[in-house]
């Protein structure tokens, strides 16, 4: 009995010959089209949820500094000398025991630094008011996103 006979009399649309085997050109460019559209869609949106996290990073280690300052300052008596900027702001609260550890720089993957390229912070302080200004600057460091103060 011919197995052929049977199967091309029950699905006579599946007849398998030599030139069936494969996806047409055609459906290659539809499927490689669809994919091209949601990458399109997709990879500029996940750039601005990044960017987004970063930012978010940035503020949350603002707020960090902040409540390490004004618990080095109800104790100690009086915030930290802003001559050497964040990086001397991150040493003094490390050292003492303020912050556990040393903040990472979101955008830079390192400890912050007074000449960040991405995701600035400045530290002043001024003696005379006994004020302190935190100022948090986006990936360019363009926009101020954050500024805290006493």
């Amino acid at each position: 009995m011919n197995h052929s006979y049977f199967k091309n009399m029950y699905f006579p649309r599946f007849k398998l010959d030599s030139f069936q085997k494969g996806f047409s050109v055609m459906e290659l460019l539809v499927v490689l089209l669809i994919s091209s559209i949601i990458s399109l869609i997709v990879i500029p949106n996940y750039s601005k949820i990044q960017e987004l996290a970063k930012n978010h990073t940035l503020k949350n280690q603002g707020h960090t500094l902040q409540l390490a300052l004004q618990s080095y300052e109800l104790e100690v008596g009086t915030f930290p000398d802003s001559s050497s900027g964040i990086e001397g702001l991150i040493s003094t609260l490390t050292a003492s025991n303020y912050l556990k550890s040393t903040p990472k720089n979101p955008y830079t993957n390192s400890a912050f630094t007074n000449n960040d390229s991405s995701g600035l912070i400045i530290y002043n302080y001024d003696i005379d008011s006994a004020s302190y200004t935190l100022e948090l600057h986006d990936y360019l460091n363009e926009t101020v996103i954050l500024e805290l103060t006493n």
